[in-house]
C-alpha cells in the first residue's frame, strides 16, 4: 500500500511493535524499519514463559535460531519474561513452595477469577540468571513481568523484582532489567515505600494522558531511570470485507482515524513520559502463539504486507528513529505541539489545537525541514497544513531549536475549509436530508477532495461520498438523504460529517437534527403516559 524509503542498515529501535519472533513477520518489519518487538505474546512463548522454557527443572528450551535471525535483521529484541496473573506460566513443579523463606507471593489479584499463587523464589533465581546468561550476547533488556500491579502487592512485587534484578546482573552485568509500572497512580509510590526502586533501571508502561505521562517522567527523573512507553491500539485492515473474526468492526470506508492513533499516541505518551521509545500493541502474525489464529490484533495483512497503520509505524520509526520525549510545550495557542530530542536533531510534532485543521505560512530556519504525515518532505515556500489526526513533522539540527520555536510561535495560520450542516425536510418527497455548505477559505487556491457523510441510516457505501471541487473563496451546497420520511419514527445517533484533501481529514459532528421528529415525539410518548392528552395530540397532529 505504500513506497517507504529504505531505513539505515543500523538504528536505534526507537520504534517497534511486539512483532512476532519468527522470519516472515520478522523480515517485513525489519525490512521496513520496525526494528524492535517485545516478545510478550510474540514469541511462541520461549522469550516470554517460564513453564516453556524451563518445562523441568534445569532443561530448557531455547530459541536461538530466531534470536539470532532477529538479530541478522537489525531487530532488538526486549525479552518479557511473565508469569500470568493466573500462575499459567509457571512451571507445577516450581508452585506453592514448602519452605516459607522460598516463598514469592501473589496475593494481590485484582482480575475476576484469579486466585492467589505462590512459586519458589529460589527457582525463579536460578530459572532468571540462566536465561540471562545463556542470551548475554543477543539480548540486553529483560522486562520482568507484565502488569504485576493486576496479581500482586507492592512488597511482593519488591521481593520478586530484588531477585530477579540480582540474579540477571549477576548473569549479565551490562543488561538493563525493566519494571512494568506506573499506569496507576499509587503503584510507583507503593513501589518506592516498600523499597524495590533500586532493583530495575527503567519502566515501561503506558501514558494515555499528560497526567500518566507526568507520573511516569517525574519518577524517572527523581530516580535515574528510563521510560519506554507501549500501547494497545488497532490495527485495521484497509479491505473492507476481510477482518479478524474477533474483531468485527464495521469496515466501510478506506480512512480510519485507528490508523493515524498509531503515530499521535506514541508520539504524545513518548513527549508527556519523557520516553525513549514507543512499542506498538501488538504486531502479532497473525496470532501470538499460533493456536489462536487471528483472536489478536494484528499490523499484517493476510497476505502478508504491512496494514496502513504499519505503513505509517514505519514511517514514523525511520523518521525519528533515536529521538525521545522532552513534553508539550505551549508554542502557538492553536496547534499543539510535542517535542522530541535527538544526539544532535530536534523535532517538533505538531497539530491542530481542538482537532481543527490549520493552514498557513511558515518561514523555516535553514537546516529545518518539514515533513508530512507520511515522511514526504514539504515545500518550504508553500503554506504548511497542520492536520487535526495525524502530525506534522519539523526535524531539523538542535541549534535551530530556539529559531523553529520562534517561527511556530509567529505563524498566522487558520482554517482552510469551513463546514455547516443542517437537517432540512424536503417537501415535494417528504425525506428528512442533511444539507452540508462546504467554504474554500484559500483565497488564491483550489481546494479538491471527497466528503464521507458517515451516516448509519446510509447503508451503502456510495452514497455516503461525494466529490468536492472548490476555487478560491468558493462554497458549495451537498445534499445527503437520510432513508427517513415524513411520519417516520426514528432517533438518529451521533454523525460525523469528514471532508479528506491534502492529505488530512476535517470533520464535523452533525448538530443539525432538530427536535422536530425524534425528540418530539418523545415528549409526546412521556405526556401520554402522564394522561396529558391534549398537548400529546397537538405534538401528533403538529
Amino acid at each position: 500500500f505504500s513506497v517507504l524509503r529504505r531505513p539505515p542498515e543500523r538504528m536505534a529501535g526507537t520504534f517497534g511493535a511486539y512483532i512476532t519472533v519468527a522470519p516472515e513477520p520478522i523480515e517485513i518489519a525489519g525490512r521496513a524499519g520496525i526494528r524492535r518487538t517485545v516478545t510478550l505474546s510474540s514469541s511462541n512463548e520461549l522469550l516470554q514463559t517460564w513453564s516453556a522454557i524451563e518445562p523441568e527443572p534445569g532443561k530448557f528450551v531455547w530459541a536461538d535460531a530466531r534470536v539470532k535471525h532477529a538479530l541478522a535483521n537489525g531487530v532488538i529484541i526486549t525479552a518479557n519474561i511473565d508469569i500470568g496473573h493466573n500462575a499459567a506460566g509457571i512451571p507445577k513443579w516450581a508452585r506453592d513452595p514448602v519452605d516459607p523463606a522460598d516463598v514469592i507471593s501473589c496475593t494481590g489479584n485484582r482480575m475476576p477469577k484469579d486466585k492467589p499463587f505462590t512459586f519458589s523464589k529460589q527457582a525463579w533465581e536460578r530459572f532468571i540468571e540462566a536465561v540471562v546468561g545463556h542470551y548475554r550476547d543477543t539480548i540486553q533488556e529483560w522486562l520482568i513481568v507484565d502488569e504485576p500491579y493486576h496479581y500482586q502487592k507492592p512488597e511482593e512485587y519488591a521481593v520478586l523484582m530484588k531477585t530477579a534484578y540480582q540474579a540477571a546482573k549477576r548473569a549479565n552485568p551490562k543488561c538493563r532489567v525493566i519494571a512494568h509500572g506506573g499506569y496507576y497512580a499509587h503503584w510507583l509510590p507503593s513501589v518506592e515505600k516498600v523499597g524495590a526502586v533500586g532493583y530495575f533501571d527503567g519502566i515501561h508502561d503506558y501514558a494515555r494522558n499528560p497526567e500518566q505521562g507526568q507520573r511516569l517522567r517525574e519518577f524517572a527523573q527523581k530516580h535515574g531511570k528510563f521510560v519506554r512507553n507501549v500501547e494497545y491500539l488497532w490495527q485495521v485492515s484497509l479491505y473492507q470485507t476481510i477482518e479478524t473474526p474477533k474483531l468485527n468492526m464495521i469496515r466501510s470506508v478506506p480512512w480510519y482515524p485507528e490508523v493515524v492513533d498509531q503515530v499521535t499516541e506514541a508520539v504524545k505518551s513518548m513527549a508527556w513520559a519523557g520516553g525513549e521509545g514507543f512499542s506498538l500493541y501488538d504486531g502479532r502474525f497473525p496470532g501470538g502463539d499460533f493456536t489462536q489464529l487471528d483472536a489478536y490484533k494484528c499490523l499484517f495483512e493476510y497476505d502478508g504486507s504491512l496494514k496502513p497503520s504499519g505503513v505509517v509505524l514505519a514511517v514514523m520509526a525511520n523518521l525519528l528513529d533515536g529521538f525521545r520525549g522532552m513534553g508539550q510545550p505551549v508554542i502557538n495557542p492553536v496547534l499543539d505541539t510535542f517535542e522530541l530530542e535527538g544526539p544532535a536533531r530536534f523535532a517538533f510534532a505538531v497539530c491542530g489545537a481542538d482537532r481543527r485543521v490549520l493552514e498557513g505560512f511558515m518561514r523555516l530556519p535553514e537546516g529545518v525541514r518539514a515533513y508530512d504525515f507520511m515522511g514526504n518532505q514539504l515545500d518550504p515556500a508553500a503554506p504548511l497544513l497542520f492536520p487535526n489526526y495525524g502530525l506534522l513533522y519539523l526535524v531539523g539540527p538542535r541549534e535551530r531549536l530556539e529559531a523553529t520555536r520562534a517561527a511556530l510561535a509567529a505563524a498566522v495560520l487558520q482554517p482552510p475549509v469551513d463546514l455547516k450542516m443542517e437537517q432540512l425536510l424536503d417537501e415535494k418527497s417528504g425525506q428528512y436530508r442533511v444539507r452540508v455548505t462546504v467554504t474554500n477559505r484559500r483565497p488564491d487556491r483550489p481546494l479538491t477532495g471527497k466528503i464521507l457523510f458517515d451516516a448509519p441510516q446510509l447503508r451503502d457505501f456510495w452514497s455516503k461520498v461525494q466529490p468536492v471541487a472548490l476555487g478560491p473563496g468558493e462554497s458549495r451546497n451537498i445534499y445527503f438523504g437520510l432513508n427517513y420520511y415524513r411520519g417516520d419514527r426514528f432517533d438518529p445517533p451521533e454523525t460525523r460529517l469528514n471532508l479528506y484533501f491534502d492529505g488530512v481529514r476535517a470533520d464535523q459532528a452533525l448538530s443539525g437534527f432538530t427536535e422536530t421528529h425524534s425528540l418530539r415525539l418523545r415528549k409526546a410518548d412521556a405526556l401520554l403516559k402522564e394522561k396529558q392528552f391534549a398537548e400529546a395530540e397537538a405534538i401528533y397532529r403538529e
